[in-house]
């Protein structure tokens, strides 16, 4: 955003908010808010860009929390994990996985395929919710960066 642009960071982990806190404040990031919220109701009522990094495979719904980030914003970037990588790849990630069980729904018979049907669903949000698409994989696949965006 540059230094004249302004961003509100939004997380409900106090203890992520923290270390974000940390972070403006070592950098000296006059223009930065940290915001205790939940980001399937972001705080705020429009924005330039949404930037979204590892979280819509938390919703229960992430297709209706990206079409709300595509309606209340010009440009919505989301990064995710997804299971379409190598096997070396898909192995570490089941791995993580499993040691992030509760994040995951890892309880479930098929916690990769849950992680995938979340983030297929975010796709299709910002494929419905943008008029200018940009796709791109990242660490042997396992991370893709879909970006939407109006024209």
């Amino acid at each position: 955003v540059g230094p004249s642009g302004r961003v509100v960071a939004v997380d409900i982990s106090p203890r992520m908010l923290d270390r974000a806190a940390g972070l403006v404040e070592r950098r000296g990031w006059g223009n930065v808010s940290l915001v205790e919220a939940d980001a399937e109701r972001p705080p705020v009522a429009a924005a330039d860009g949404v930037l979204a990094t590892f979280v819509t495979s938390l919703f229960a719904d992430p297709y209706a929390v990206v079409r709300r980030w595509c309606d209340l914003s010009d440009a919505v970037v989301v990064a995710a994990v997804v299971p379409e990588g190598n096997r070396a790849a898909n192995a570490a990630l089941r791995a993580f996985v499993a040691l992030n069980g509760r994040l995951f729904d890892a309880r479930t018979d098929d916690p990769l395929g849950r992680l995938a049907a979340r983030t297929a669903a975010a796709r299709r949000a910002l494929d419905d919710g943008a008029t200018v698409r940009e796709r791109d994989r990242r660490l042997f696949g396992t991370i893709v960066v879909e970006a939407g965006r109006n024209a």
